[in-house]
């Protein structure tokens, strides 16, 4: 069998199932596959994507830009991980840190973004 439909060692899918680097091409050219949230709040741009690749299995990773710089880089190990952190940066570059939960869910934040930067 070939090598690139083996499933890999450090390859993951978003269920951290290995994958093979066929499997993780086909799925990294899916952009919503790949997108877990991203929000635009006026300079600053948070991004939490799936990499899939990762030898520590934390296939997700959040980079938040300010002026188009990344200033973080966090990698984490599951969706959820990965989910509960960008919403703290969300909060946090809204403003909102002190209130423990946000009202809304991660579709309607990105869903709102995603029509404001249109």
């Amino acid at each position: 069998m070939n090598e690139h439909f083996k499933p890999h060692p450090f390859i993951w899918d978003r269920d951290l199932n290995s994958i093979s680097l066929a499997r993780w091409n086909e799925l990294y050219s899916q952009f919503g596959y790949v997108v877990v949230g991203r929000t635009q709040i006026s300079n600053v741009l948070i991004s939490t994507v799936w990499i899939g690749i990762s030898v520590a299995k934390r296939p997700f990773e959040t980079i938040v830009f300010i002026d188009g710089e990344p200033v973080t880089d966090e990698r984490h190990a599951n969706e959820a991980e990965a989910q509960e952190y960008y919403l703290t940066k969300v909060k946090f570059y809204l403003g909102l840190e002190h209130i423990g939960a946000l009202p809304v869910k991660l579709e309607e934040i990105n869903e709102e973004t995603d029509s404001e930067s249109q």
